[in-house]
């Protein structure tokens, strides 16, 4: 069961939303099907999301040179506020380091 109090099991599916690798290899397919597994029922399938503050392909855009360090810390500590759960010690490291090496490579230029 996830430990997400608004996920209804969709973070959970087997299926990861069953979304499309991302282009640029192993790492990056890997990383989209973490993404779509955990991230996804918040932020849409493949990153797209209708709604520009959730949509991560737009990270880049909107933080700049403080995109990389701004992923790290919300993704570490979450932004309980907003509802975004912290995944420090509850996704090992490299599948977190996986996702964002995905959702960086996804970015809108």
């Amino acid at each position: 069961m996830c430990r997400l109090d608004n996920c209804r099991a969709r973070c959970c599916s087997p299926s990861g939303g069953g979304a499309a690798p991302a282009a640029g290899g192993g790492d990056n397919a890997a990383g989209n099907t973490l993404y779509n597994t955990h991230c996804a029922h918040c932020h849409g399938t493949n990153a797209e999301s209708p709604d520009p503050k959730i949509d991560l392909r737009r990270l880049s855009r909107r933080y700049r040179a403080d995109a990389d360090s701004t992923f790290e810390t919300t993704v570490h500590e979450g932004r309980p506020d907003k509802g975004m759960p912290a995944w420090k010690g509850v996704l090992p490291e490299d599948d977190i380091a996986k996702i964002k090496a995905y959702v960086f490579s996804i970015q809108a230029k």
